[in-house]
């Protein structure tokens, strides 16, 4: 085996440690959040569950799609909608965490036909070091695998339950990993507008008109210099919450991040309610303009994005 090929098995078995055929080919159904599950709140906040603030869940299968999908315009000048007057500003982040939902997608319609090349090639690659020795064999198929896994994004489910009845609210939720941020709020709240930004992309359930929303990845995206970074942790820096204050007019209400080593499934804007609020079905699905949505099992998605076989 040459120095080279040495070096690339060693980045592809690092790559591949979180990623299993397997998993790639799993079904993918949403799964229930228990009633239990402690939820991210402000630092200063007393800990809450689910279970306190909201009932009942959505219902999310492979065979039926909630919503039709409703693609919002990816401004490539990073325009985004501004929190109206009055209005509080909430900041989320995490690295990713949730349940995994059967919505995926491509990022970057226009590089379909780039993106079949790219997975062509990489079993032409795999069949080539598949001559060195069974352990490079193994490896390469594990690296074409892992190649055609990592071309589709998955996205999971995180819960934003909002209870803030005062003033209309304005979320910026951001994530490195793609996540489908459910909308869920309790009676009399007004929801002003959203921006969700993440590295890999993300899309909203229940959310507010297209004129209110907006979308700022990276990946595929026309506009990839308008992502929001994210605070990792709790490492709330000044000159972070400067250039967020820069970007919206507004200074968050409220700051709400992952604790480390943590997945979140679930957030809370606002209070605590007397009562639980019961949970709405998902109406809306929207997505940004620049991706290839497709509703159904993973394994499914890869024969409709032409990935597999």
């Amino acid at each position: 085996m040459t120095i080279l090929t040495r070096l690339v098995l060693v980045a592809l078995t690092v790559a591949l440690s979180s990623c299993s055929e397997a998993m790639l080919n799993s079904e993918s159904n949403g799964r229930q959040i228990p009633a239990s599950y402690p939820l991210m709140v402000t630092r200063d906040a007393n800990p809450a569950v689910l279970g306190d603030v909201a009932t009942g869940q959505p219902k999310l299968v492979n065979s039926e799609l909630p919503a039709e999908f409703e693609m919002v315009r990816a401004d490539p000048n990073c325009r985004m909608p501004r929190p109206a007057q009055g209005a509080k500003l909430a900041y989320v982040y995490t690295y990713g965490g949730g349940e995994k939902t059967p919505l995926q997608y491509v990022p970057g319609t226009s590089n379909a036909a780039s993106l079949q090349a790219d997975i062509k090639r990489s079993r032409t690659i795999a069949g080539t070091f598949a001559g060195e020795n069974p352990e490079s064999s193994a490896l390469a198929s594990e690296a074409a695998a892992f190649a055609r896994g990592n071309a589709v994004e998955w996205l999971s489910r995180i819960d934003v339950l909002v209870t803030e009845t005062e003033a209309p609210v304005f979320l910026v939720l951001t994530s490195y990993d793609a996540v489908l941020w459910n909308i869920q709020t309790a009676p009399g709240v007004e929801i002003d507008g959203i921006v969700v930004s993440a590295y890999e992309g993300g899309a909203i359930a229940n959310g507010v008109d297209a004129r209110r929303t907006g979308f700022m990845g990276f990946r595929g995206a026309p506009g990839g210099k308008c992502y929001l970074k994210g605070v990792a942790y709790q490492s709330l820096t000044p000159a972070f919450q400067q250039s967020m204050h820069k970007r919206f007019g507004r200074k968050a209400s409220w700051l709400l991040t992952e604790p480390p080593g943590t997945g979140v499934k679930a957030v809370l804007v606002g209070d605590v309610p007397d009562q639980p609020f019961q949970q709405q079905p998902i109406s809306t699905i929207q997505l940004p303009s620049y991706v290839w949505p497709y509703w159904g099992s993973r394994d499914d998605a890869f024969k409709y994005f032409g990935l597999k076989g």
